[in-house]
């Protein structure tokens, strides 16, 4: 019972992590707390944000074909029956700006998520050292509050020990009492007769 209360004495004034072995610098359990739930919710708007972009990215495309497309079957349309080199050429030439430029915006596309993903990258690191930072501390914790225990234990032992040397002490005294009483007792009385 002595150790259930000291164990829980212990366990309510402990509520942080130690950071450092060298300095005394603890973060609380609610810190950690939010620093988690901050870190999981930037890797949701990293994540978001990339999905977002992609998305809006790939509807810039396809609009961009479908208005090519359009664009050419116009032109084909007005000069179905007279087509000559020169047009063919400038529709080429406009075609192949545009796939540069669309090319070009691409590779801009893929940067920018090559980006986001290395940020994703840190911010899961970060994630997994503060989790095994935490697990490292709590075991700490748990040894040292071991080790408290263990010398509680042997201090109350050597308590107990004493105590029993001493009930015997006086157990040894009270019958040395008691014989001391008998014989003077009787020697008065052999004195009286």
């Amino acid at each position: 019972m002595l150790r259930f209360i000291i164990l829980l004495m212990l366990t309510t004034r402990l509520s942080a992590f130690l950071l450092d072995n060298n300095t005394p610098h603890y973060l609380s359990v609610s810190r950690y707390l939010e620093d988690q739930t901050h870190i999981s919710h930037e890797l949701e708007k990293i994540r978001s944000h990339q999905e977002l972009t992609i998305n809006l990215l790939t509807t810039q495309l396809k609009d961009k074909v479908k208005d090519m497309e359009k664009h050419i079957l116009e032109h084909f349309s007005e000069n179905d029956t007279c087509k000559n080199n020169d047009d063919l050429e400038q529709i080429i030439k406009d075609l192949k700006e545009n796939n540069t430029r669309l090319a070009k915006h691409f590779e801009d596309i893929e940067v920018k998520y090559e980006n986001l993903n290395d940020q994703t990258t840190v911010l899961r690191h970060s994630l997994q050292k503060l989790l095994q930072l935490s697990t490292i501390q709590q075991l700490q914790t748990l040894g040292s509050l071991q080790n408290k225990v263990q010398s509680i234990d042997s201090f109350v032992l050597s308590i107990r020990n004493r105590e029993q040397a001493r009930d015997q002490d006086f157990m040894a005294l009270y019958n040395m009492t008691l014989q001391s009483q008998v014989k003077i007792y009787n020697d008065s009385t052999k004195l009286q007769k």
